[in-house]
């Protein structure tokens, strides 16, 4: 019996997504790695690489995205877990969102202050 060689199955020595991510160009791995530095979550960062390249042809330039995550940024650091993955972030253009709206609400009072606010108020200290 005769050894059957597959040439195309190993023909190869790296994923393509290894070479994709080898052949960036030096202006938009260091712009990357501004992206990656200012990301608050960074997981998959190989996966983001490849979302990067075509997301910053979409988006006005790397400063917008940076901008809309400094924006986002209180709230991310807020409640990490609603926090996108960068690649996602980067695939749904992110950067188009609509900041967040922080409500500021006032803290109700307890019984006890209350309480003390109205005998403050009868006698006119309030």
């Amino acid at each position: 019996m005769s050894q059957v060689s597959h040439p195309t199955l190993f023909s190869d020595p790296e994923p393509p997504s290894l070479s994709v991510v080898r052949d960036l160009h030096p202006a938009t791995t260091e712009a990357f790695a501004t992206f990656w530095q200012a990301y608050p979550r960074r997981v998959g960062k190989r996966d983001a690489q490849q979302a990067f390249t075509p997301a910053l042809r979409r988006a006005p330039s790397l400063d917008a995205m940076l901008h809309t995550i400094g924006l986002w940024l209180p709230e991310w650091l807020a409640r990490p877990q609603f926090t996108p993955y960068p690649a996602t972030w980067l695939r749904r253009d992110g950067w188009d969102d609509e900041p967040p709206v922080r409500h500021v609400t006032e803290r109700r009072l307890s019984t006890r202050e209350a309480a003390f606010a109205a005998v403050a108020r009868r006698k006119g200290v309030m």
